[in-house]
């Protein structure tokens, strides 16, 4: 789904655990990385722990290794919306938790006025969305998975 005269580009994934997760964004946000897009997570919970063990197992340069634990695995939602995203052009904002909770951080980022270009993945967890996922997809506009970073 795209919105706001093609500002805001709106994609989604579907995780049983937070390594399962990170294993599926991880591609994106290396992605994102060498298109020197800024990355921002918005989280529930704290996945601090869990991307460090997924990290040291994966083959990536250390230096790449290194840029992703440097974002905030944190959850960092205590900070204003706006606060958390620079003014770089394009911006990748992954948004992870519960349903209520993605949906409310969407429209605080809807209401940022200061950015051209946002890519948004709603990560969702399979087990609470299992019974609602068509409903949510079509609401975005590619799903985002293993095989299509």
């Amino acid at each position: 789904m795209i919105t706001k005269e093609n500002k805001i580009q709106k994609s989604c994934c579907f995780y049983a655990s937070d390594y399962h997760l990170e294993m599926i964004i991880l591609p994106y946000i290396n992605k994102k990385i060498d298109e020197k897009a800024q990355v921002t997570i918005i989280t529930e919970k704290n996945l601090s722990k869990t991307i460090e063990t997924v990290v040291s197992k994966i083959n990536l340069p250390e230096q790449r290794k290194q840029e992703i634990l440097e974002i905030d695995w944190k959850n960092n939602k205590n900070n204003q919306i706006g606060e958390l995203i620079n003014t770089k052009k394009e911006v990748a904002i992954f948004v992870i938790g519960s349903k209520k909770y993605i949906e409310k951080t969407n429209k605080e980022i809807d209401n940022i006025n200061k950015i051209e270009n946002i890519n948004i993945v709603n990560c969702y967890n399979f087990q609470e969305v299992k019974n609602n996922m068509v409903e949510i997809v079509d609401k975005h506009k590619k799903v985002i998975n293993s095989s299509s970073n």
